[in-house]
């Protein structure tokens, strides 16, 4: 930016030194261009005669000043140039490591009051294991709340209908908790996994969020 103000600077000093420069030059040849018409009137009044004596040669820009304004135009164009060119442009490449040791899939949340296990529609979702290398462990995650009871939940596969029962959580308060299951074995590939829902008491049986927690090596 500051040499940008700068070169704008200069160039406005140099262009105002040409203006001075041009404004003399032009007013030494008009000053000379009305004497060459007074002395061709003076000598057409005096008669033919007159013009056998020569008249005074027009004098030119000296040779000095020529240069100079040739000089400075040449300065001003330089600048010109050098203001409007541009730094070339540099791609920065940020390469950044992948440092992602777990992921987790949201699987849905849902309620019930049944008593028996049950399907929970809202807490569907796909999942391709395929798309994760090098699985440490997968955990089966729910945050249960209810007023008087249990509320249980598990991971269905349901695909393939298998129920995984190792999966089970539970809990007894009516504040939401999440409850972690133990590590499970899940095939390979894509599969749809749901959640099932139970109340021991009857009761309410809220099921405020479930996920699969995916751990990495």
């Amino acid at each position: 930016m500051k040499c940008n103000v700068a070169v704008i600077f200069v160039s406005v000093v140099i262009f105002l030194l040409l203006g001075i420069s041009g404004y003399f030059i032009w007013v030494d040849h008009s000053h000379l261009h009305t004497l060459e018409l007074q002395l061709k009137a003076v000598a057409a009044a005096q008669g033919p005669e007159s013009f056998s004596t020569p008249l005074p040669a027009i004098p030119t820009v000296p040779s000095t000043q020529a240069a100079d304004l040739t000089a400075l135009t040449q300065r001003v164009t330089a600048l010109e140039q050098k203001a409007s060119q541009k730094p070339p442009m540099t791609e920065k490449v940020v390469k950044v490591a992948s440092n992602v040791k777990e992921v987790t899939i949201f699987l849905g949340s849902g309620g019930t009051n049944n008593r028996d296990w049950t399907d929970i529609p809202s807490a569907l979702s796909t999942v391709n294991l395929n798309n994760y290398t090098h699985v440490k462990a997968i955990y089966f995650e729910a945050a249960l709340s209810i007023i008087g009871g249990e509320a249980h939940a598990r991971l269905v596969n349901a695909s393939t209908g298998a129920i995984y029962f190792n999966s089970e959580v539970w809990n007894n308060t009516s504040s939401s908790v999440w409850e972690t299951s133990q590590p499970l074995f899940l095939p390979t590939g894509t599969s749809q996994y749901s959640v099932q829902l139970k109340s021991t008491s009857g009761e309410h049986a809220s099921l405020d969020g479930s996920r699969l927690h995916i751990y990495l090596e």
